[in-house]
Order: C-alpha cells, then structure tokens, then sequence
C-alpha cells in the first residue's frame, strides 16, 4: 500500500510539479477533517447509546453535543 502511494506521489510531482505539493497538502487536510467527523459521529452515537441505556459518564464532554 505505502509503495502504491509512494509512486502515486511521484507521478504527481511529476505530471504536475508546480501544484504537487498543495495537491498533497489539500489530500492530507482532507483526510483530517474526514477522520475528525468520523470521531466526532462515533461520540455521538456512542453518548445516544450510553444515554438511551441510562449510563452517566465519568467524564462529562464540555457543551456536548454543539462542542463536540
């Protein structure tokens, strides 16, 4: 996997050099806020579930759910 994306890279840099490193900066920024949304869609779903069977947590999340 890590070797496909290696040369994935390398063909970017060299089909587009002047734009290869935003290309890459903006895949990696995207994969962050997506891995972040899939976090905060899990807690969520985790407190439902937790609430739902009437468990209180030991760790209160401050101004849950707005301030996930």
């Amino acid at each position: 996997v890590s070797a496909l994306v290696t040369a994935l890279c390398v063909l970017i840099n060299y089909l587009a050099p002047e734009s290869a490193f935003g290309l890459l900066m903006a895949l990696v920024v995207s994969a962050l806020v997506i891995n972040w949304a899939m976090i905060s869609l899990a807690h969520m779903k985790f407190r439902k579930a937790k609430q739902q069977q009437g468990v209180t947590t030991r760790f209160p999340a401050l101004l849950y759910p707005l301030g996930n």
